[in-house]
């Protein structure tokens, strides 16, 4: 199944305020490297836990997605060279293309969904720069919500996206150091990963088993707490926010 193009369709999120204007003009600096480490990271974060995936999937679906995921971090790896000589956007729609062909399921679509509509509001005039991470990662999630017409409390990978998005576009009213920021969005998605504990599925596989869904943590959930945790780590890592944690712990991420 082929992700749809973002701009062929405008998507509500549920649970997200959604800012009618055009994206802000200020830039987050980042170094050219952000996005391969964290692919990098997440490629290292998900193969260190296909086991834990699997179990989870076992319990309320077809027990297959830690073998998918690892499939798909695994090709874009095999790839990176190609990565990186491209901008940022070219980046983010590649990273699409191989998760959408080589992750079985419905999470490959969803993921492809997620990094392909990230790359539409990615300036390729500042492939050094991401524009806005709350921008991407909305971006991003209406994707995914677009593909899948999950809503929270469904027991999906979208439960653990609504809080970090939300987390994100706070920073541009909150002064914090980058570090308590990004160390804060790992907490806001490890409570939302664990959170699906106790929802009934109500897309997917998983809705099959009704009410016996309960009591299991979603593993699409899970996978994407790993690519948020791993976002976060990677970019509290880069020289560029290394820097503004170095000269003031109250300066803003978004200058």
């Amino acid at each position: 199944m082929a992700a749809p193009h973002p701009a062929t369709r405008q998507v509500k999120t549920p649970g997200v305020t959604h800012n009618e204007t055009n994206a802000p003009q200020n830039t987050l600096a980042s170094s050219p490297t952000l996005l391969l480490n964290w692919i990098s990271a997440y490629h290292k974060a998900i193969v260190a836990n296909e086991h834990w995936l699997t179990e989870l999937d076992s319990a309320i679906g077809d027990g297959d997605h830690g073998a998918n995921m690892r499939r798909g971090v695994e090709r874009i790896m095999e790839h990176r060279g190609d990565l990186k000589g491209a901008d940022l956007s070219t980046q983010l729609r590649m990273i699409s293309g191989h998760l959408t062909a080589s992750v079985g399921g419905a999470s490959g679509p969803l993921y492809g969904a997620f990094f392909l509509h990230a790359s539409c509001v990615v300036s390729p005039r500042h492939e050094t720069r991401i524009r806005n991470f709350a921008t991407c990662l909305e971006a991003g999630l209406q994707g995914v919500v677009g593909l899948g017409h999950a809503v929270a409390g469904d027991k999906t990978m979208v439960d653990v996206l609504i809080p970090v998005v939300t987390a994100y576009k706070s920073i541009v009213r909150r002064h914090i150091s980058p570090a308590q920021f990004f160390s804060e969005t790992i907490q806001i998605a490890e409570a939302a990963m664990k959170s699906t504990i106790s929802m009934q599925a109500r897309k997917g596989r998983a809705s099959y088993l009704g009410a016996r869904s309960i009591g299991h943590q979603d593993p699409g959930a899970t996978s994407m707490f790993l690519l948020m945790r791993t976002l976060a780590e990677a970019a509290t890592k880069d020289p560029a926010f290394t820097v503004q944690t170095q000269k003031s712990t109250t300066r803003k991420l978004i200058p």
